[in-house]
């Protein structure tokens, strides 16, 4: 039976990713329809993006990655200093890449903003706005966003992040989804 959910939730993840044309968004990854995603996302494995979301241009997420309901990767700002033009028709500087790493989860309505890195294995609590990087394996809550502490002691952080990123090649695949 579990063998037989586990196929039915794939092939209902290639019905979901195909229809939606993500074709650098592994078949393992379980994205929400009510969602507005951009057609350039690459994101790895055994991923999960809540109903809600909406995820500008230039984006790579890791393996392992839980994002909530509601989240928002904006796509930048406007060009808010030209003297004599509008705001509305100042134009956009260019997009940068934002990173999110792999065995990361990301609460109910965070917003992150373009350019920034999210480390590997962090977390960002719900609400909380990221404008800066954050780093491997730290818990960050707030507006702005800022650390509140480390999941682990930082002599295991290097042992996580190694397992982390083994942990396909142990065959360590969940028994359900």
């Amino acid at each position: 039976m579990n063998r037989l959910l586990l196929l039915l939730r794939k092939i209902r993840n290639v019905i979901q990713l195909l229809s939606r044309r993500l074709l650098n968004v592994s078949f393992d990854t379980d994205i929400k329809f009510g969602s507005r995603i951009s057609k350039d996302l690459v994101m790895g494995n055994f991923g999960y993006i809540g109903k809600g979301a909406s995820i500008c241009p230039k984006v790579v997420i890791g393996n392992y990655t839980i994002i909530a309901t509601e989240f928002s990767l904006l796509a930048g700002d406007h060009n808010y200093n030209r003297l004599g033009i509008p705001v509305v028709h100042s134009g956009r500087p260019l997009l940068k890449q934002t990173y999110i790493g792999s065995d990361v989860w990301i609460g109910h309505r965070v917003t992150v903003m373009s350019g920034v890195t999210i480390g590997n294995g962090a977390i960002i609590a719900a609400g909380s706005v990221v404008t800066k990087d954050v780093p491997d394996c730290s818990i960050v809550a707030g507006v702005p966003a800022k650390i509140l502490k480390y999941r682990f002691e930082e002599s295991d952080i290097a042992t996580h992040l190694y397992s982390i990123d083994n942990y396909a090649e142990k065959k360590l695949a969940p028994k359900s989804y």
